[in-house]
């Protein structure tokens, strides 16, 4: 955010020093002095107009926005919103008698690691004796990214089956945008000039 809020010892002896400088009738102010109070209290009301408008600057500004501030920007500006979790994908290969008959509403396939996959369409071992087949997720996030030859348990278990293993690591599944990641896309899209500064974003209108 550009407004940086104080202390209220900060700003009341901002406010004691400048009464001062400016008169010859005080010379010096006592801790419990009206005047002390009187610093106090402007202090106090100083440094919660710092934070309304250091409020106000997280719903004008990306590179000062976070949360659900950063989506009220984008809504504002016609962008669209943050990418939502997506789950993940692989292949298995199927190891089992030929004509063993899997079908994608009943049979499901997991690990030790307690992610649920299941066929994107039913399948049938051909002469081979394997099928390599594609599952998907049932849940989203990054816990989704099994390791390779971890799938490995097939739930009902059809007659005929051998075995079934991952054969590749599964696809990266997507996580919902991070604040940084969605303030490059609101700066890209407001059609402002972008530089990163650590894990902060600085936009400036271009001219």
């Amino acid at each position: 955010m550009f407004t940086k809020p104080q202390t209220v010892v900060d700003l009341k002896t901002l406010f004691l020093e400048g009464l001062i400088n400016h008169t010859t009738k005080v010379t010096k102010i006592s801790d419990d002095s009206v005047l002390s109070g009187v610093g106090y209290g402007i202090a106090k009301v100083a440094q919660k107009a710092m934070k309304d408008i250091a409020l106000i600057e997280s719903r004008l500004f990306v590179e000062s926005a976070y949360g659900d501030h950063l989506d009220l920007i984008a809504d504002r500006l016609g962008i669209s919103p943050r990418f939502t979790a997506a789950g993940s994908s692989t292949y298995l290969r199927l190891v089992a008698d030929p004509g063993t008959f899997y079908q994608r509403t009943i049979h499901s396939f997991t690990g030790a690691h307690g992610i649920e996959f299941e066929l994107e369409n039913d399948v049938t071992i051909g002469v081979h004796g394997f099928n390599y087949v594609k599952v998907r997720s049932t849940t989203t996030g990054k816990k989704t990214n099994v390791d390779p030859v971890s799938v490995n348990q097939v739930t009902p278990i059809p007659t005929g089956t051998f075995s079934n293993k991952v054969r590749y690591l599964t696809s990266l599944s997507k996580r919902t945008n991070s604040a940084l990641a969605f303030s490059k896309r609101n700066c890209f899209l407001s059609k402002v000039s972008l530089t990163e500064n650590g894990s902060r974003v600085i936009c400036s209108l271009m001219i």
